[in-house]
């Protein structure tokens, strides 16, 4: 390989020393020989670019599958959102009002109010769990926008958990398609209740940028953080991480870790949300 291109490092005073024939030949009108030096050097390049093409050909078809699986995904959420919201949730609601009917029946019998009012709590409480459930599944802001949804997934993760999450947006995002739309979404939540059942802390920080193409997602906080090397046995489990970090190289993307025990964890996502060059 390195003679093939050896040529090219050559003063052109050196390179017509070594090739006396070949030029007498040009100047006296003989026929060129044929100089099969070039033939290796050639066919690699061409043989590299082939490997090349179809290696993009295959990250392209990649990505397109990732994408459409997102969005097939998607709408299994949205179907099941929409079982909870119009099937699950009226008949939670209509439990509800015949239980604190019959209380009302039976207010003399203390012992039975008590459990009716321990089962009509229970009974609320699994409304609320439906209703999260159903805006975590289908969020309504997300036809509007990434930074919309995500504005609401942060408060939240106030409101039902009571952990605060400090958010930074680029206003200036561009336009996504819909099924990273969806990724996206998704993998923020994800990162950010990683956060919040594993950091000890109450806090942490989302960061959202878009810089030549790439969106690029920040999870920090400053909790106890973990040993690298546990990582291993946490995606050998089948987490939400794993999906999380398999969809993203499916993308084209990256998601990076960077944690030390007792000083915290940052998670980085950066995915293409254009064609992949």
């Amino acid at each position: 390989m390195a003679s093939a291109f050896k040529h090219r490092h050559e003063r052109p005073s050196d390179r017509k020393a070594r090739f006396p024939s070949r030029l007498a030949a040009v100047g006296s009108g003989q026929k060129e020989k044929h100089d099969h030096r070039h033939e290796p050097r050639e066919e690699l390049i061409a043989e590299l670019e082939t490997i090349e093409r179809r290696l993009t050909e295959q990250t392209d078809k990649l990505r397109d599958t990732t994408l459409q699986l997102a969005s097939a995904e998607q709408r299994e959420r949205d179907t099941l959102a929409q079982i909870l919201h119009d099937d699950l949730q009226p008949l939670l609601l209509a439990a509800k009002w015949n239980l604190s009917s019959l209380k009302k029946q039976i207010r003399t019998n203390r012992p039975l109010s008590r459990e009716l009012s321990l089962a009509i709590r229970m009974i609320e409480r699994s409304i609320d769990m439906s209703r999260s459930l159903s805006r975590d599944l289908s969020p309504p802001l997300l036809d509007c926008g990434l930074l919309p949804a995500v504005a609401r997934l942060v408060e939240s993760f106030q409101e039902v958990y009571g952990f605060r999450v400090v958010l930074r947006a680029d206003p200036n995002i561009s336009d996504i398609p819909d099924s990273l739309k969806d990724f996206l979404f998704q993998a923020i939540r994800e990162l950010l209740m990683n956060a919040a059942k594993h950091s000890n802390q109450t806090e942490a920080h989302l960061r959202l940028t878009e810089c030549r193409g790439t969106i690029e997602v920040e999870v920090c906080d400053e909790g106890v953080g973990f040993d690298p090397k546990a990582l291993d046995r946490v995606l050998a489990k089948g987490s939400g991480l794993l999906r999380i970090w398999t969809r993203t190289v499916r993308l084209g993307g990256q998601l990076n870790l960077e944690t030390i025990p007792g000083s915290g964890t940052t998670f980085r996502l950066s995915v293409p949300c254009g064609p992949i060059e």
